[in-house]
């Protein structure tokens, strides 16, 4: 279970995600389930890049960055939001480029 404090620190928006959630007991359920999907959601995302599948890559990167946004990481749902942007709009260059910002996003929010 998360602490309000932790999350606070880390900037996460839990004021407003908790309006959307309820209670922190179902915010804390949906914030497991969200860490925990996140190493497939990163291998997935490196898959689609690495066979240049843009479509997926955005459509992927959109749903990560809804959870994210849901849960109350704003800073980290922009990130989420460039790549799933770049995947609109076949932009191998950004995704290349920005991937391994991605890559510590993600593993910022599972820490």
């Amino acid at each position: 279970m998360e602490k309000i404090g932790i999350l606070k620190k880390n900037n996460v928006q839990i004021d407003n995600s908790l309006e959307f959630w309820g209670d922190i007991n179902f915010y804390n359920a949906n914030l497991k389930e969200y860490k925990d999907s996140l190493k497939d959601k990163l291998e997935n995302l490196e898959y689609y890049k690495n066979k240049q599948d843009f479509e997926n890559y955005g459509i992927l990167a959109h749903s990560t960055k809804s959870e994210a946004k849901y849960l109350g990481f704003a800073n980290e749902a922009e990130i989420f939001f460039q790549h799933e942007k770049a995947g609109k709009e076949r932009n191998k260059e950004f995704i290349d480029s920005h991937y391994e910002e991605l890559e510590n996003t993600i593993n910022k929010i599972q820490a």
